[in-house]
């Protein structure tokens, strides 16, 4: 006889206890599963954050490349160092360049432009004053430092930092690694530090915002008062000969994002194909130039011997009435490129997410409405979309919204040139967008050119309503302060009942 059993033999009250006894069960296997759970996940999150730091994955990768080449061309005839070789670029050296560049390609996480104001906005957001520069992954690990652009490009080589693990002297071990989401100065050479995924070799990624703004600003502090770099040459001869320091907040105060036929839109639109077509077929000296200044703009940003990088953290202000003034018009040490407004609750998620927004007026940004290469805001709306192996067009969402559709006749008469994942500038005529809950639902796109695949991804719908509102209706100010204004007077209210029932 089975104890189950047993227990119904002994009457109703025997019967209800094995009920519970039987849910209890149910409940503590869910507990269990849900630990389990979410215990793999940290693992996950842990091996990724090793595997970033390190490089492990990015290693046999390269490996199934093959070996690096090198050609050493004879001395050019008529130079003045006649005795010096030339070193040129193989193929299988910009495989090696690629590897590495997709294997740290969209590491960061990507806020949303705000286009409407969020809900209890005064208790649970951050608001940040955003510093102009270039956005940027940095990686201490095994004794060195290194930054690299949202692309996977290096912005910075190898240099010494007093970040965990950046360093001869922060090198404990090989698991005190250390991930930061960077702003670069370049202006004050100064790493602004926006958010943190891993120090010391704890991934904080499953952390919610509000741990890792106090994370990042007492780890900060305490790295700036217990040890700084000292002015020795570093041991690797490889090394570039440049140091980092780290910068407590209190003494801190003495992207724009660059990315930025006639498409038929999915619900209507005229296609401006004529003049496209001369412009479609790629530049190769244009390409390689791009190529070039990149390459160029990597190690020209090298800096002198002896050099330092701050590593300086962002103030992070709750977006109180008072939060909110501070951070759009309160004295920062840096350039302000809008506001960055982070969800407390929010993990770091690497791609887009809902629950970090841009926002941005003329009163604290230089570039709220997009312009060209020239820096001139041009006349209609400019938008770069994906191009999708069922012809249509479409944002860099996740998942991506298709905005239109390019006539079959059309990629027909381009051929090989356009393939799926190609990337195109649209520009948006007098027809202007139509939304519908928020979501873009019609475009009257118009297709200007292509666009260079070092963008890395189209732009997403987010951004193109910021930008549709700035030139039409822009969310002002005023809105998110009386947002946060009537939040708090109901929270004052709030407690102001209970102070009086009680």
């Amino acid at each position: 006889m089975t104890p189950g059993e047993d227990l119904r033999r002994q009457g109703p009250r025997a019967t209800k206890l094995l009920g519970r006894s039987a849910a209890g069960s149910f409940q503590q296997k869910r507990r269990a599963e849900a630990l389990q759970r979410q215990a793999e996940a940290r693992r996950i999150r842990t091996d990724h954050a090793r595997n970033l730091a390190l490089g492990e994955e990015a290693s046999g990768q390269l490996q199934d490349v093959g070996p690096m080449q090198v050609d050493h061309n004879q001395a050019s005839v008529g130079s003045a160092k006649q005795s010096q070789a030339r070193w040129r670029r193989t193929g299988s050296q910009d495989r090696h360049s690629k590897v590495l560049r997709q294997h740290y390609a969209d590491q960061l996480m990507h806020p949303e432009w705000l286009t409407d104001v969020p809900e209890e906005l005064s208790s649970s957001w951050y608001a940040m004053p955003r510093p102009a520069g270039k956005r940027c992954l940095v990686i201490a690990a095994e004794g060195k430092t290194i930054s690299r652009q949202r692309n996977g490009a290096v912005l910075h080589a190898t240099f010494r930092s007093s970040l965990p693990g950046g360093s001869q002297c922060s090198h404990t071990s090989r698991d005190a690694f250390c991930i930061l989401d960077c702003v670069w100065d370049a202006v004050q050479e100064t790493y602004w530090v926006m958010d943190l995924m891993c120090w010391g070799g704890h991934a904080l990624y499953d952390c919610s915002s509000e741990f890792r703004m106090f994370w990042l600003a007492s780890k900060l502090t305490e790295e700036a008062n217990s040890s700084r770099e000292t002015n020795a040459p570093p041991q690797d001869a490889d090394m570039h000969h440049s140091q980092a320091e780290i910068i407590p907040a209190e003494a801190a105060n003495g992207d724009m994002e660059a990315d930025d036929i006639s498409a038929a839109p999915a619900a209507g639109g005229a296609l401006d194909a004529g003049a496209a077509m001369e412009k479609w077929m790629p530049d190769t000296d244009a390409a390689s130039a791009a190529t070039g200044s990149t390459t160029t703009s990597s190690s020209s940003s090298q800096q002198p011997a002896g050099s330092r990088y701050p590593f300086r953290p962002l103030p992070a202000y709750s977006a109180s009435p008072g939060g909110l003034k501070e951070a759009y018009a309160g004295v920062v040490p840096y350039e302000r490129d809008g506001l960055l407004l982070l969800h407390k609750e929010g993990h770091y998620h690497q791609g887009p997410t809902p629950l970090a927004l841009l926002w941005k007026d003329a009163a604290c940004s230089r570039y709220v409405i997009d312009t060209d290469a020239k820096g001139v805001i041009p006349e209609h709306q400019q938008v770069v979309l994906e191009f999708r192996m069922d012809h249509t067009v479409a944002t860099g969402d996740d998942p991506p919204q298709v905005v239109g559709k390019l006539p079959s006749s059309f990629v027909e008469r381009l051929g090989p040139s356009l393939r799926p994942g190609s990337l195109l500038r649209f520009s948006i005529r007098e027809g202007g967008i139509i939304l519908a809950e928020g979501q873009i639902v019609r475009a009257d796109l118009h297709l200007e050119a292509p666009v260079s695949q070092w963008r890395g991804r189209a732009d997403p719908s987010s951004k193109i309503i910021f930008q549709h509102l700035a030139r039409t209706k822009p969310v002002e100010f005023q809105e998110l302060l009386a947002a946060s204004v009537q939040e708090a007077s109901c929270q004052d209210d709030m407690m102001g009942h209970k102070v009086a029932d009680a």
